[in-house]
């Protein structure tokens, strides 16, 4: 018979120093009975146990296998229940106040999966998130099963046991220390190359799919793309595995090559048809083969109809990035109306980011609807930190800039920019305005506050640079119309490129009569936001350290 008040312990692995134990333990405070760190490196310093004396602190010496250190911790745990984190990993707020509440009425023989997101780099761009098996009762007896990529879920059916979701949540900061990262990966592909051998059948699926995503990760597509495929081959139809499979085969095809990019899509929408992913990783290559209206109805299909599966990465704001992306496209196809209605429709959703409503706003502009720009822009998030009078001053002179009335513009831009306006609305006519009209020193401000707030926009330094090189040899206006055009095609398709500042006086009415549309982006891949671009991590084969030691 379930207590009425059960206890809660929570195991905590920490296999390397360089993970965020803190953060992890005072997320915990006041949330768990009892808490557990399983450490398997040296400590030259003091256990947690020095600033959290209620901590238990336990040495595992390793043992190659991840699975066999956490089954070390749980069989440590007194609670009713075992919450199994990572070290870095912190449990959210609300999931603080609901874990409680949440194991009184959660079932023995169930084993619960908890959300694990991944906090992004920029408000900008998109989070993602997965659910993993992380909540039992202790009295199940559950075990990890594994060397890496390790799952109970071999415990779980000799005892019968079912599955759920749990409304809990664990957020995993982004691993910007390469170091780690590195350490990770190469640890991760030794303990592959022991286990594949002696893994049972059911396993090496899953264990193909971690060592295509570390191929990529390697920048290896070629044999990324011969791991995934055999992980298709083995993985049984309709199973987690083959849509991570599919998944890691459509992200590994050469960006150049957009027939096989969409064949790889179609074939993985035959067996799985609503999956949101593939539906706009399906839009995103049609829209880069120019048949905008398909890729714009792929889009609406997976904002309106789409799903996910919760143990495979996907985007956490998945329906809202769909509508963004349904909403450019509009805008490619001409269909003004609609792509502004779309996109008020997602920034009216939680899971909106800030570069949707400067995509919003701008459209707005383009289509002459100042007043509902500068209306919609006050309902704009305030945890953001763009004031709002400052952002009104941006969006008129970004109307004038659209209007290509750049004088007028000026003013209203410059204004902004004193008052430390981040917006691209106020930055990419400000820039354009400041090479146009030979103020360089101006210019590389601007565009430095630029990439300050968008750091994800990393061609910006080379823009930076080469205003540099330009100035050395004094240019004239003219010779920087190739960087005016590079700025002028940023967005879905917005501010027009200025002519030349002596063409402007001597024949105004030019200005009227230039029209830029934006070019085609890349074809998007499952895990990735509009329009950033996955970072290349190139790293060498070198000498695999082991986990007990730092890197």
């Amino acid at each position: 018979m379930q207590r009425s008040q059960p206890s809660v312990s929570v195991v905590v692995l920490w296999w390397h120093r360089g993970q965020r134990l803190e953060a992890t333990l005072r997320s915990l405070e006041a949330a768990a009975d009892q808490v557990i760190v399983v450490h398997t490196h040296q400590m030259a310093e003091a256990t947690p146990q020095a600033r959290h004396p209620e901590v238990v602190a336990i040495a595992h010496p390793w043992q190659q296998s991840f699975a066999a250190a956490w089954n070390h911790g749980m069989q440590a745990a007194q609670g009713d229940w075992i919450l199994c984190v990572q070290a870095g990993e912190v449990l959210s707020s609300s999931s603080r106040e609901m874990l409680g509440q949440f194991v009184r009425q959660a079932a023995p023989s169930t084993g619960y999966l908890v959300w694990i997101q991944q906090v992004p780099e920029h408000p900008d761009l998109n989070p993602q998130r997965m659910a993993q098996l992380r909540l039992f009762a202790r009295e199940a007896g559950v075990r990890f099963t594994g060397r890496v990529s390790e799952t109970p879920l071999e415990s779980m059916a000799q005892q019968q046991m079912e599955m759920a979701l749990a409304p809990l949540a664990l957020s995993s900061p982004e691993v910007r220390d390469a170091a780690i990262r590195k350490h990770q990966a190469l640890l991760q592909l030794e303990l592959l190359r022991m286990e594949l051998p002696e893994a049972p059948a059911w396993r090496i699926p899953r264990l193909l799919n971690t060592l295509g995503d570390l191929q990529m990760l390697a920048n290896q597509p070629e044999q990324a793309r011969q791991s995934y495929q055999q992980a298709m081959q083995m993985a049984p139809e309709g199973s987690t595995d083959r849509l991570e499979a599919h998944l890691g085969l459509i992200a590994a095809q050469p960006c150049q090559r957009l027939d096989d990019q969409l064949a790889a899509v179609m074939r993985a929408l035959d067996e799985f048809p609503r999956d949101a992913q593939l539906l706009c990783a399906a839009g995103g290559v049609l829209q880069a083969q120019g048949r905008l209206q398909m890729a714009a109805r792929c889009f609406q299909m997976a904002a309106s109809a789409g799903q996910v599966n919760p143990q495979v990465w996907h985007l956490a704001n998945i329906t809202e990035f769909a509508m963004h992306c349904q909403g450019m496209t509009l805008a490619m196809c001409g269909q003004m109306d609609e792509a502004v209605r779309v996109l008020v429709q997602a920034c009216g959703m939680p899971g909106a980011t800030p570069l949707m409503w400067w995509t919003m706003l701008e459209l707005m502009l383009r289509t002459g609807q100042k007043e509902r720009a500068l209306e919609k822009a006050q309902s704009m998030p305030r945890h953001w930190g763009h004031d709002p009078a400052v952002l009104r001053s941006a969006i008129r002179g970004a109307d004038l800039a659209f209007r290509q009335n750049w004088l007028a513009a000026q003013a209203y831009l410059e204004t902004a920019f004193r008052s430390g306006c981040t917006s691209p609305l106020c930055l990419q006519p400000l820039a354009m305005f400041y090479l146009n009209t030979g103020q360089w020193e101006q210019a590389l401000e601007v565009l430095a506050r630029w990439r300050q707030a968008q750091p994800y926009l990393e061609h910006l330094d080379g823009m930076m640079a080469e205003v540099r090189r330009q100035m050395a040899r004094q240019p004239k206006p003219a010779d920087l119309q190739s960087l005016v055009q590079q700025l002028a095609q940023q967005g879905p398709g917005g501010i027009p490129a200025p002519p030349p500042m002596q063409a402007v006086a001597e024949a105004p009415e030019v200005a009227n009569q230039q029209q830029r549309h934006s070019a085609t982006p890349e074809a998007r891949r499952p895990h990735l936001a509009p329009p950033m671009p996955a970072e290349p991590n190139p790293w060498a084969q070198d000498e695999l350290p082991a986990a007990g030691q730092e890197n």
